[in-house]
């Protein structure tokens, strides 16, 4: 990695950290949205527009059912 490319992350993971009180608060934030992103973000291997549109429509019935429990 090139020093400037390096500081430019730095930069921005320093701007990001400004939104959070905290390191553990940033560590809940991802840990949660993680594990939201990997429910409601298909996966690479479906490659057309119905498949996608039934996985999105899955999550959102496992995100009421997990909501509703």
């Amino acid at each position: 990695m090139t020093a400037p490319f390096r500081l430019i992350e730095e930069m921005l993971f320093e701007r990001v950290m400004q939104k959070f009180r905290s390191p553990g608060d940033c560590q809940r934030f991802v840990s949660a949205f993680s594990t939201l992103r990997n429910l409601f973000v298909p996966p690479a291997s479906i490659d057309n527009s119905i498949s996608r549109h039934i996985h999105r429509i899955r999550s959102f019935v496992q995100w009421k059912n997990a909501l509703a429990a």
